[in-house]
């Protein structure tokens, strides 16, 4: 007899995966890499808690970073990614995820990196839902 469960799924990658398509400039799932600061403006994406929402969906609390050249434009792109976010369950997007709901809890603010202090950053926070992942058991 085959058994069946449903699980999350690996929301920060499958969700920089989206953003970049979506977007138009690279967005990466944590750690954000030595090598961010030659593809500006660039986002990362860092999952911050969840937890199921019923017996298929799952809740990703998702905290979005964007690095830029300058103040105005990270906060112009985190403007234009939070849109993007907001939208995600009825934007489809191409990756294979099926995103059902996704609300912002934070507008975009100024946000200085303490390890990257020289790259302007405004960040954001959003509850995005997905279908997990059916696995067989």
């Amino acid at each position: 007899m085959t058994y069946q469960a449903v699980i999350p799924i690996d929301a920060e990658a499958a969700l920089a995966a989206d953003l970049s398509d979506l977007w138009g400039h690279s967005v990466y799932p944590t750690p954000l890499p030595d090598s961010y600061a030659s593809a500006l403006p660039c986002a990362l994406v860092t999952s911050v808690g969840g937890g199921s929402s019923d017996m298929v969906v799952y809740e990703h609390a998702v905290s979005i970073d964007v690095y830029a050249d300058s103040w105005a434009e990270a906060d112009a792109e985190a403007r234009n990614l939070a849109g993007i976010v907001a939208a995600l369950a009825t934007i489809e997007p191409q990756n294979g995820v099926q995103w059902r709901t996704s609300e912002l809890n934070s507008a975009p603010y100024p946000n200085p990196d303490p390890n990257n202090r020289r790259t302007p950053r405004s960040s954001f926070a959003a509850i995005v839902r997905a279908r997990g992942a059916i696995i067989d058991l």
